[in-house]
């Protein structure tokens, strides 16, 4: 059967998938930070991205099953974070 075309794999890794979602999430912050007179390209607002940008990649991560040395201190400060002053859960 010489006429039968052969389709390229499409399936995607889950690494694949997650940089696909956190260059999504992260277009649109920087987009919403733009379109509000945020200098995005200034040297200070990039150095200050680089930790949403490392947050975002290990909630993504934790959530597809991908191990990421980031995700179990995301989850103790997520923790820490939904606590209100008084120590009960917001």
């Amino acid at each position: 059967m010489n006429n039968v075309i052969a389709f390229p794999d499409v399936r995607k890794t889950k690494e694949q998938k997650s940089a696909k979602i956190v260059t999504d999430i992260l277009y649109e912050v920087v987009n919403v930070m733009n379109l509000n007179g945020i200098d995005i390209h200034s040297e200070k607002c990039q150095n200050e991205m680089v930790g949403i940008i490392k947050i975002t990649q290990a909630v993504v991560d934790s959530q597809l099953g991908i191990k990421n040395p980031l995700s179990k201190d995301v989850k103790k400060f997520g923790k820490i974070l939904n606590r209100s002053k008084d120590g009960k859960t917001l």
